[in-house]
């Protein structure tokens, strides 16, 4: 399931127990909040990068660490957001699509021009930047 969401593939540091039923989600390289995880009762850590002595502290803490990506683990988050606040602020905030189809908030210098309009302002790397 992780896989689909991250579209890539998963590496697993099976360290936890058969049964998984609480589920920690650190962006980034959050393998260092592993000791957290465990604290918390955790089953599982899901993250985008550790060390090396991740996978030993995985096993020996009991959780189940499973390493996406860095930029994989960033942007599934923030894609999420876009879509809530987009869908929660219709008409009220401007939105890009870039060259996959996904939509996100723009900051830019037309972006008053684009609330004011109720247009939709297609991504174009050169005049706005995220």
């Amino acid at each position: 399931i992780v896989a689909d969401v991250l579209g890539r593939p998963v590496h697993l540091v099976s360290g936890g127990p058969e049964r998984v039923e609480r589920v920690g989600v650190v962006t980034g390289g959050g393998a260092s909040f592993l000791d957290e995880a465990a604290a918390l009762g955790l089953d599982a850590l899901v993250t985008g990068e550790g060390s090396h002595h991740s996978h030993f502290d995985a096993m020996e803490l009991g959780v189940h660490l499973l390493l996406g990506g860095h930029y994989a683990t960033e942007t599934f988050g923030v894609r999420a957001l876009a879509e809530h606040l987009a869908e929660t602020n219709k008409n009220k905030l401007p939105y890009a699509t870039d060259q996959d189809g996904f939509e996100s908030v723009v900051i830019a210098a037309k972006a008053n021009e684009a609330i004011n309009s109720g247009t939709r302002v297609e991504w174009n790397e050169n005049e706005y930047s995220l």
